[in-house]
C-alpha cells in the first residue's frame, strides 16, 4: 500500500477515501453528492478550507484506519502504525493529526518501515464494549432510542429485521453471512457502531447472527463523552471562524508568490506547466482564469526573490496546512536541499506558531 507524504492536505487524504465516505462527507457539510468521486473530493476539499485537523475531527473510525494504513511518507523515510484498529477513535484522531501534521518528529508508536518492506492493512478485531457512563446522552440516530442503563448513546435492543428494512435490504427468512455483512457494512457506512445485547462489539468479520437476534446501535458522534464533543465543536468553530476566506483564484495567486520564488531565469514550458498544477490543485477555476494565471507564472519568474521572505508575507493570508504543504512542493519543484528543506519548514512552522494564542487558537490580530 503506498504511503501517504508528510504534511497532507485535505485533497491528499480524500484521494484515497471510498465512495461511501465521500457521500457522507458531503451530506455531513451539506454538499451535492455528485456521480464523479473527483468533484466531490473538490468540493469537500474547499468546504473544510484547507483546515485539516477540522477535516480529520469529522472521520470516523475506519476511515482514520483507513488513512494511517496507508504509511506515512516523511522525507526519505516511511512510518507506519502497527495494529491501528487497536487505538480508541479519539486515539486514532490524535495520531492522524500527528502523522499528516508537521508539528514534530514522528516516534512511538510509529514505527519506521525497513526498505522493501510494507505493512498489510489491519482488520478490526473482536473486541468488547469499552467502559461508558451511566448517564443518558440523547440519540441523533433515527435508528433507535435511548437506554441510558447500557451507556452512553446506545440504543434499545433493535430487531435485525428492522435494520435491515431500515437500510433498505430484503429480508430472508434466515441471516447468511453475506446478508450479515452486507447489513453491518451499510450500518458502519452511516456512522454505527453496532454490539449485541450482551455488549459485544460486531463488524462484518464476525459470524452472522441469528435473523431473529436483536441489536444495539450508537452513532459515532456519540461515542465520545458530553464535555469532549461541546469542547470539539468549539475549537472547530473557532478554527472556522479564524480560518482566512480565499477564493480559488486569489488562493492560487499566493501559491505561485512561493512556488516561483528563486533566482531570475526564463521559465521553461515544463516548469510553468508543472508549477501551475501544484498551484491550482485542489481548486476549481475556470480556463480563462488558468490562462491568466500561466501568464503570471513566466512574469513571476523573472522576478529575483527569496523564498524565506515570500513565506513571512504569506504567512497572515494563508492556512497553516496550506503553507505546510506549499513548503512541501516548493522543495519537490526546484529539487531544494536536505538542509534548506529542513529550514523552510521550520521557518513555516515558526512564523505559523506566533500566529496561534496562548489556547493554541489564532491570536486576534
Amino acid at each position: 500500500m503506498s504511503a501517504l507524504n508528510r504534511p497532507a492536505a485535505v485533497r491528499e487524504l480524500l484521494d484515497v477515501l471510498p465512495r461511501t465516505t465521500l457521500v457522507y462527507l458531503c451530506e455531513l457539510r451539506g454538499l451535492p453528492v455528485s456521480r464523479a468521486n473527483d468533484d466531490c473530493r473538490s468540493s469537500i476539499a474547499r468546504s473544510f478550507r484547507g483546515q485539516r485537523d477540522d477535516f480529520l475531527s469529522v472521520l470516523r473510525k475506519d476511515e482514520l484506519v483507513h488513512l494511517l494504513n496507508h504509511g506515512i511518507r516523511d522525507r526519505e523515510s516511511v512510518f507506519d502504525l502497527p495494529n491501528p484498529y487497536s487505538y480508541s477513535k479519539r486515539e486514532l484522531q490524535e495520531l492522524a493529526i500527528m502523522a499528516f501534521g508537521r508539528l514534530q518528529d514522528l516516534g512511538r508508536p510509529f514505527v519506521l518501515r525497513e526498505a522493501g518492506t510494507s505493512i498489510a492493512p489491519s482488520r478490526a478485531p473482536a473486541r468488547e464494549l469499552e467502559p461508558a457512563s451511566d448517564a443518558p446522552i440523547p440519540s441523533t440516530d433515527k435508528l433507535g432510542g435511548v437506554d441510558g442503563r447500557f451507556g452512553s448513546g446506545w440504543s434499545r435492543p433493535r430487531p435485525v429485521r428492522a435494520l435491515l428494512a431500515q437500510v433498505g435490504h430484503s429480508i430472508p427468512s434466515t441471516l447468511s453471512q453475506e446478508d450479515f455483512g452486507a447489513l453491518m457494512d451499510a450500518l458502519e457506512a452511516r456512522g454505527f457502531e453496532v454490539a449485541t445485547v450482551d455488549g459485544t462489539r460486531l463488524t462484518s468479520l464476525h459470524d452472522a447472527v441469528s435473523i431473529d437476534a436483536e441489536l444495539r446501535l450508537r452513532h459515532d458522534a456519540l461515542a465520545l463523552p458530553v464535555a469532549s464533543v461541546r469542547t470539539a465543536g468549539a475549537e472547530a468553530s473557532r478554527s472556522a471562524a479564524d480560518a482566512t476566506e480565499l477564493g480559488d483564484y486569489e488562493r492560487a495567486c499566493l501559491r505561485l508568490e512561493l512556488l516561483t520564488a528563486c533566482a531570475a531565469t526564463e521559465a521553461s514550458p515544463a516548469f510553468v506547466t508543472d508549477c501551475l498544477a501544484r498551484a491550482t490543485a485542489g481548486l476549481v477555476l475556470a480556463e480563462p482564469a488558468r490562462a491568466v494565471l500561466s501568464n503570471i507564472v513566466v512574469r513571476l519568474t523573472r522576478l529575483p526573490r527569496d523564498p524565506f521572505l515570500a513565506l513571512h508575507r504569506l504567512a497572515s493570508r494563508l492556512d497553516v496546512e496550506d503553507g505546510e504543504v506549499l513548503v512541501r512542493e516548493y522543495c519537490a519543484l526546484h529539487a531544494v536541499d536536505a538542509e534548506t528543506s529542513a529550514l523552510l519548514q521550520d521557518h513555516w512552522q515558526a512564523l505559523a506558531g506566533s500566529r496561534r494564542g496562548p489556547g493554541g487558537g489564532i491570536a486576534a490580530e
